[in-house]
């Protein structure tokens, strides 16, 4: 049994924060725009046998962006040499 689920176990009640929840005033935060156009449009069909018994009417779609990032790890190998004395 774990240790957080122990009947038993003696709980303590920690006093509440007086911080505000949320960043900091600072912090000035960014969204990202929606691209008008593009490169791929998935539409998600609707099966309309597992909905509910009841009347349905279309009210528009919902649409979200979604932004695939590829980040690649390159290696760089370089030789040194050291120079011989001529004598």
């Amino acid at each position: 049994m774990s240790p957080s689920s122990d009947p038993n176990r003696e709980k303590i009640k920690k006093d509440p924060s007086k911080k505000k929840p949320g960043e900091q005033k600072s912090h000035n935060g960014t969204t990202l725009k929606k691209i008008v156009d593009p490169d791929y449009v998935k539409k998600i069909p609707v099966d309309k046998t597992t909905l509910p018994d009841g009347k349905y009417k279309d009210v528009g779609f919902e649409s979200r962006q979604m932004i695939d990032i590829d980040i690649s790890r390159v290696e760089c190998h370089r030789k040194r040499f050291k120079a011989r004395s001529i004598l």
